[in-house]
């Protein structure tokens, strides 16, 4: 139902559709429309993290491929749909993908995850998602540097759920750049607004601080409460270090900042320039040098002058329309002041050097450095995430029986390792943000702090009863299933398992160097021959054996792909001197394969096993 209109917000005009806000100004060029809802990934937890992009990628599914743009995205505030064509065709995209969002297409789910994680696999975090978990950790803002263990976590009722509380009339908003038909609508469930969620930083974060990580470049993040004062001079503070950086000194090729709200009074501001790293050092004092600057004296008459203009252009040119309302959607949902171009330009005017010198001056206990590896730490920044929680004192140890210095104890606060020649590391379970797990006997805790602790049972006296306790004390929605994952830790586990007495160090060190991107580990073998020793895996692709000499210093490496054996021939034979069984593989004329020499000698009949499995997978 719409709702007549309620007036003017400088070029456009605000109506409210059914409940929800509408913008809509006349514009050159295409037909564009949005329609946003207030939830991103801030409003998830880690073990969930991936639930709106779920929704948002089954919304689109029954719309199929269509002659015109028409996309979404999932931002940590926002999730957003938008469409640019002909007016009819975009209005119907976007209440189609209302009415979807209201009867999501849940048989598409596992589909939909598949497609998920193989984008998400190609996903690398940025310097902007890496400043925010430094700040945050894995909660809330600091999300979006994570893996998105929602899309293995959730169920079809998580997926409802969050569609049905979330993606609703009170939590939407619309902009487009045309006059809404009479009878435009969108058939969303009734709902409430969500309101954005407060920014929390990592317990135990003093700032400023610095962290010497990484290569390529200086980027500083800060927080500040959002005002014209502070966008103005975040915009000197980027022109001042281009100058310096790169015209000046020629330390950098690219200069930039970004300035994003986090809530309606708060802003997030990334500062940022390239380097080689050598030069990290000088880049590093320039960019502080600037902030400082400006912090002290203010700006010029001449460089407030020109942010205005700047302005005065932006909120001129037609072809920014979209730009201008899609700011001002986002400040409604957030509860914000609105502001419409002619606003913006008129609080840039009346600026004062003192108003922004403040406003920078307000960043500067916030700071956030990252710069290479190697730089040096101003001596008024701190060490970044320097204070740990305090260790446990429970009664119950659990020791590594090869090394008695490394244990755990536990209390009903959390665990903390002990390492020789270590601080003690602690996870407290209050702020155990996801524990992944991977076995019975391995499992991964995520501190809010951003530091993990990998517990691995099998290593440890006891091993099984203390993941057992920990598991216990961690709700269940914060635990993620990950047996099907294969890390350096589980395959260890793996070699542990199946060569127990029998182990092969060199050989399994040279396997792990073997393995291709994504080929998994599926079975080991400790072999023996004579004089010599070997190692034979069977991993999803291939058969791949190592054998050396008795110090294991010279290998030898052998594969065969698993597509080899789906119509070879297998012929089991005994060494009746040695008693030992062997296999000839015989995959095609004039060529076989021998395995043997399997200790202990009862796993010769696993891998007879396993063979049959491989080789009648071929008979079809």
């Amino acid at each position: 139902m719409r709702i007549p209109r309620r007036g003017r917000k400088g070029s456009w005009t605000r109506e409210t559709v059914d409940g929800m806000p509408l913008y809509w100004q006349q514009a050159p060029g295409p037909f564009a429309a949005s329609v946003l809802f207030r939830v991103g990934a801030a409003d998830e937890t880690l073990p969930k993290y991936g639930l709106s992009h779920l929704v948002e990628h089954l919304a689109f599914f029954p719309i199929g491929p269509v002659s015109f743009t028409a996309n979404g995205f999932v931002q940590e505030l926002f999730t957003v749909f938008y469409a640019v064509g002909e007016q009819p065709e975009v209005l119907e995209c976007l209440s189609s993908l209302c009415r979807n969002l209201s009867d999501l297409p849940l048989d598409r789910l596992e589909t939909e995850r598949r497609i998920l994680t193989t984008e998400s696999a190609s996903r690398t975090p940025g310097t902007r998602e890496r400043l925010l978990d430094l700040r945050f950790g894995p909660r809330g803002f600091g999300l979006t540097s994570n893996e998105e263990y929602g899309l293995r976590t959730a169920t079809v009722e998580d997926v409802e759920g969050w569609a049905n509380e979330r993606f609703v009339k009170g939590n939407a908003a619309v902009w487009m750049t045309g006059r809404p038909p009479d009878k435009f609508d969108l058939e969303l469930r009734a709902g409430a607004r969500s309101p954005a969620p407060m920014p929390e930083r990592r317990p135990r974060l003093e700032l400023p601080s610095h962290i010497a990580w990484g290569s390529g470049g200086v980027s500083i993040g800060m927080v500040a409460e959002r005002s014209s004062a502070l966008s103005a001079g975040f915009t000197i503070v980027v022109q001042r270090a281009e100058e310096r950086l790169r015209r000046a000194l020629g330390l950098s090729y690219n200069v930039g900042g970004h300035y994003e709200p986090l809530e309606a009074t708060t802003a997030h501001l990334l500062l940022g320039a390239d380097c080689l790293d050598e030069n990290a050092d000088k880049v590093q004092r320039e960019l502080m040098g600037v902030l400082e600057e400006l912090a002290a004296t203010g700006p010029t008459k001449e460089e407030l002058t020109e942010v205005r203009d700047e302005r005065i252009r932006a909120a001129a040119e037609p072809l920014n329309a979209g730009a201008w309302m899609d700011y001002g959607v986002r400040d409604e949902l957030l509860g914000a002041e609105v502001l419409s171009g002619e606003e913006v330009v008129a609080r840039a005017d009346a600026l004062t050097p003192e108003e922004v010198a403040a406003a920078i001056a307000a960043c500067l206990p916030e700071l956030i450095v990252l710069a290479p590896g190697g730089t040096t730490r101003p001596r008024k920044l701190k060490i970044h995430q320097e204070k740990d929680p305090e260790p446990v004192t429970g009664p119950r140890r659990y020791t590594d029986p090869t090394d008695k210095q490394t244990y755990f104890i536990t209390d009903e606060r959390g665990v903390t390792l002990y390492r020789a020649g270590e601080l003690p590391a602690t996870v407290l379970f209050a702020e155990c943000a996801a524990a992944l797990r991977f076995s019975d006997m391995r499992v991964s805790l995520w501190s809010l702090d951003g530091a993990w602790m990998e517990i691995a049972g099998r290593y440890l006296v006891d091993g099984a009863e203390l993941i057992r306790w920990v598991l216990d004390q961690i709700p269940p929605e914060m635990v993620v299933p990950m047996e099907d994952v294969q890390t350096r830790g589980s395959m260890l586990d793996l070699y542990v398992e199946k060569t127990a007495g029998h182990g092969r160090p060199n050989e399994y060190n040279a396997l792990l160097e073997a393995l291709h991107p994504g080929e998994r580990l599926e079975d080991l073998y400790a072999l023996k021959a004579y004089r010599r020793r070997g190692l034979l895996a069977i991993t999803d692709r291939r058969l791949i054996s190592f054998w050396g000499n008795k110090k294991g210093d010279q290998l030898a490496m052998a594969e065969t792909a698993i597509a080899d054996l789906r119509w070879a021939r297998v012929e089991p034979t005994t060494n009746l001197a040695q008693g030992r069984q062997y296999f000839l593989v015989h995959i095609r004329e004039g060529e076989t394969l021998k395995f043997g020499g399997f200790t202990p000698r009862s796993r010769a009949h696993d891998f007879g096993r396993r063979l049959e499995e491989l080789t009648r997978s071929g008979e079809a």
